[in-house]
């Protein structure tokens, strides 16, 4: 039995993709990168490690045509917390990790190495002193912390991050890290 194969067990996987992409000027999640959209790129990483992996979406988003289980927002704010607090309620399991759809190069060590220092609420990686909270290793038993943000809008992700106990990982390569908002 693989590493990878045991942690299938106990994490759940969520991509983030209710974002606009009004900078990226449309649909960021299915532009491909090496001939497959972004999102399925991420699915597959997730499905590496995890038991299960479904999208998080606002509105009408579906992508049952990749093949990916799709949940909607629970809530209407309109900030990343809002997909974080929706996938924390949907996980069966202890932690889950939630990334956004928009990172084609992350990678798999990336990933174990947030798993390897699990802790308290979760892992945030850091590049260079900046945290990257939209990717990150959630334990599911925070879920109410960030339902109580959501209620009394504090919706920023870094004073939430602050707040509750969370490990702070730093990562010397901000490559796995960098995100796709504009269209090369």
């Amino acid at each position: 039995m693989s590493a990878t194969t045991h942690i299938n067990e106990l994490v759940d996987g969520f991509i983030l993709a209710g974002g606009d992409s009004t900078r990226f000027g449309s649909d960021k999640s299915r532009y491909k990168v090496d001939g497959q959209p972004m999102i399925l790129r991420i699915y597959n990483l997730l499905m590496k490690i995890c038991g299960r992996v479904e999208a998080v979406v606002k509105g009408e988003t579906d992508y049952g045509d990749l093949g990916i289980t799709t949940i909607y927002d629970a809530y209407s704010v309109k900030a990343p917390i809002n997909g974080i607090a929706t996938a924390l309620g949907h996980s069966s399991t202890e932690w889950s990790f939630i990334v956004a759809c928009d990172l084609p190069e992350l990678d798999l060590a990336t990933l174990l190495r947030l798993w390897e220092h699990r802790a308290g609420a979760g892992v945030i990686p850091s590049v260079l002193g900046q945290l990257q909270p939209l990717i990150g290793l959630y334990n599911c038993n925070y879920e109410q912390m960030f339902k109580d943000a959501i209620t009394f809008e504090q919706l920023k992700l870094h004073d939430i991050i602050h707040a509750i106990d969370f490990e702070i990982l730093e990562f010397g390569d901000p490559d796995p890290f960098k995100n796709l908002n504009y269209r090369p």
